[in-house]
């Protein structure tokens, strides 16, 4: 399968992590997957600043690559829609990826891509 190296598309879990207001994340992007089964394609990340309850919120986020290297801290902003959340990632204050995600299991299960395709 080829995979487009532009635009991208991503998917992602959150889920509540240990400290009040923390999320564990996992996630993956099209153009990031390898047909090499011996490398790995999801990757990390840890969210501190949230709410206690719930995942609507402001975050900072740190996220990881597949080797666990850290990149630079976004801000997360979850708002509800309803049974559905909405989702931005700023950087210096602008918007640099958007997403919808649904709660499941306890998890907030996101779909994402950059903000201008």
């Amino acid at each position: 399968m080829t995979v487009l190296a532009q635009p991208f598309v991503g998917v992602g879990i959150y889920a509540k992590g240990d400290a009040p207001g923390a999320l564990h994340a996992q996630w993956a992007r099209s153009d990031r997957i390898s047909s090499a089964p011996e490398k790995g394609t999801v990757c990390g990340g840890a969210a501190t600043g949230g709410p206690v309850n719930g995942f609507a919120g402001s975050y900072s986020i740190v996220y990881t690559d597949d080797q666990g290297k850290p990149g630079e801290p976004y801000k997360l902003i979850i708002k509800s829609a309803g049974d559905a959340y909405q989702l931005e990632w700023q950087k210096d204050g602008q918007a640099k990826y958007f997403g919808v995600g649904i709660e499941l299991d306890g998890k907030l299960v996101i779909g994402w891509a950059p903000s201008r395709l």
